[in-house]
């Protein structure tokens, strides 16, 4: 198992297409073919807020909608709970 930390500026590429987008989510979700996680994702306890107030800023601009934003938060929160380990600052 490979191990990667993503700081939030990588972490909110798994949930906004942005150059890396690809990588991060090709990474996060890689599955052997038993369907265990190939790799573990380390974030920052941090990350959470820090990828919301990020989410936020988009919806500010504009590049996202509120139905948008309020999907982004859901599915931040469970990947919180399900994909990564977290680490206290």
């Amino acid at each position: 198992m490979t191990v990667y930390y993503f700081d939030t500026s990588v972490l909110v590429k798994l949930y906004i297409n942005e150059p890396g987008s690809i990588w991060v989510d090709q990474t996060v979700n890689a599955a052997n073919p038993s369907g265990m996680r190939k790799n573990l994702v380390v974030v920052s306890k941090l990350g959470l807020p820090e990828a919301a107030a990020a989410f936020g800023r988009r919806l500010r601009m504009r590049d996202i909608t509120a139905i948008q934003h309020k999907t982004l938060l859901k599915a931040l929160l469970n990947d919180f709970k399900s994909k990564f380990r977290t680490l206290s600052v």
